[in-house]
């Protein structure tokens, strides 16, 4: 159209302009490409709990540092927009008194909404790396129930990071194999508790967990920002 003009030998390509695009959205919306292992995906996900999502968060703030402008203005706009809209909205929420908040990044805690023994994570999977990226970088940890700083070995870490993310199936072996579960209980068969855990999705326990600790009220105000 001639609103645009080019230094000489520099060249637009709006092909390779999407394609760069494409890869942005695509980690940003946790469907990242498994590239040259993606015929793996499905044994992946036998050991792995949504693989491709949790690599698009691993990868996505790449892309606030891509060669390509558009790239990069845009995944800083949308990073900003994100961020800053949730974190303004939880600040807010602490400062009248509508829920606690913890702001420690090496806290299991951090950043979530937390109404009684209820907590709201509206960071969708990013602030889990948050806080194993804090722990290795400090080698320390703050404990859930006494807020009391601890030290913490990168590596064990990223092995408990690890089996935060192993599939259901993945994750019972190895319960079974060390005798613990994730939470650090003993594997206990005869706990109706323990094998509800297991098997029971998420937002019903969330909402069984919230009627038990705050009545319905609670347990309604759970029910649509979990589901």
């Amino acid at each position: 159209s001639g609103r645009g003009t080019l230094k000489p030998g520099e060249a637009f390509s709006i092909q390779k302009n999407m394609k760069d695009v494409g890869k942005m959205l695509e980690e940003f919306t946790g469907r990242a490409s498994l590239g040259k292992a993606r015929e793996l995906g499905p044994g992946l996900s036998g050991l792995l709990f949504a693989v491709r999502f949790a690599l698009g968060r691993l990868l996505s703030p790449r892309q606030m540092f891509s060669g390509n402008a558009y790239v990069r203005k845009e995944a800083w706009k949308d990073a900003a927009t994100f961020v800053g809209g949730f974190g303004s909205i939880l600040m807010l929420g602490k400062e009248l008194n509508l829920w606690d908040m913890e702001l420690d990044s090496r806290s299991s805690d951090f950043a979530k909404i937390r109404i009684g023994n209820t907590r709201i994570d509206p960071w969708g999977g990013y602030q889990q790396f948050v806080r194993l990226y804090a722990q290795i970088a400090t080698n320390s940890g703050v404990a859930l129930d006494t807020g009391k700083v601890y030290k913490q070995d990168p590596l064990a870490a990223l092995t408990r990071f690890l089996r935060g993310k192993a599939s259901p199936l993945a994750s019972m072996v190895a319960d079974f194999k060390t005798g613990k579960t994730y939470v650090g209980d003993d594997v206990n068969l005869k706990s109706p508790q323990q094998w509800i855990d297991k098997v029971s999705p998420l937002l019903p326990m969330d909402i069984y967990e919230a009627l038990v600790s705050g009545g319905p009220i609670l347990a309604g105000a759970i029910a649509l920002p979990g589901a």
